[in-house]
């Protein structure tokens, strides 16, 4: 996918973006559809970004060359946006507040790593003290009004593909592409 940010709408969720640096050109993002004939919403593409978007600001740019492929593979069992670069798979979560976003985000790991890899739950426990980096993805700490939503807060895992044998990376891509 080209560009840096993504949009998502999660059900029952308000309006979540997924801008992250780390979700670029060449990312693959896949997305859990809540119900048939799911929708998907590319907002506006930023040419720069921090992770954590404090307070909302980036620069935008025109998405003229936005190349975007939907692949639907039914049987992912998904429950948030997962992404995956060359160099690693990224898990996203949010909440209302950054401390339940980054424990809703390791469970989401500890959930993901057993059911795409086939390790224990406790060794995707002790992986992601070892070797997951998780990082801010969204803070915007903003008031509501009657024309806004106030954004969740976002937090990312970063769990590098070096991290596991060659035959776990296959079994996790094999489980994500059926």
């Amino acid at each position: 996918m080209g560009g840096i940010c993504r949009a998502w709408r999660r059900p029952r969720l308000r309006r979540a973006w997924l801008g992250q640096t780390t979700l670029g050109v060449g990312t693959h993002l896949f997305l859990p559809v809540a119900k048939p004939g799911g929708r998907m919403w590319t907002g506006d593409v930023h040419a720069l970004q921090g992770d954590g978007v404090v307070d909302q600001t980036a620069i935008e740019t025109a998405a003229e060359d936005l190349h975007i492929r939907y692949d639907l593979h039914k049987q992912v069992a998904l429950r948030g946006p997962l992404g995956e670069t060359e160099e690693a798979w990224i898990v996203v979560a949010f909440a209302a507040s950054l401390d339940d976003a980054l424990v809703a985000c390791l469970r989401e790991v500890i959930y993901w790593l057993p059911a795409a890899a086939g390790i224990t739950g406790p060794e995707a426990y002790a992986l992601a003290s070892m070797a997951v980096s998780v990082r801010v993805t969204q803070y915007a700490h903003q008031t509501g009004s009657a024309y806004i939503s106030i954004p969740p807060k976002a937090v990312h895992a970063v769990i590098l593909k070096t991290i596991f044998p060659a035959e776990l990376g296959a079994r996790i891509a094999a489980w994500l592409r059926p």
